[in-house]
């Protein structure tokens, strides 16, 4: 499933929070918005949203996560001037992805948005 219908409404909403973030933690800290997809397949997603934030001058950090990505996927990327700094692809078991057993859970992020589509 591609969120393409929603993806200039999730974009808004992360300069929304990224404004917010500014106004409550203050200057000098980290405001960039995180974002998690769980099943990122073929990628049309994380591609959009990562250019949209990326030409509206917002920090982000996005981690993708599936257990196989299409090969096309990176060649698509790789083409994107700037789109690797700020996205990471988790190639990996949603589940194992999630599990505090495996994952030191102190460590992990909190994300402002999470899209989740895990069935591929």
């Amino acid at each position: 499933m591609s969120y393409r219908g929603y993806i200039p409404y999730m974009v808004k909403q992360m300069l929304i929070k990224r404004k917010y973030k500014q106004k409550t933690e203050g200057a000098g800290t980290d405001t960039k918005v995180r974002i998690l997809e769980l099943g990122i397949a073929d990628g049309v997603t994380a591609f959009s949203v990562c250019t949209n934030l990326m030409l509206l001058d917002c920090p982000y950090s996005y981690d993708g996560v599936d257990i196989r990505f299409s090969p096309s996927l990176r060649e698509q990327y790789n083409n994107t001037i700037g789109l690797w700094e700020n996205l990471t692809l988790h190639c990996q078991n949603t589940l194992r992805f999630l599990d505090p057993e495996t994952t030191n859970v102190l460590a992990q992020p909190k994300y402002d948005l999470v899209l989740i589509d895990g069935d591929h």
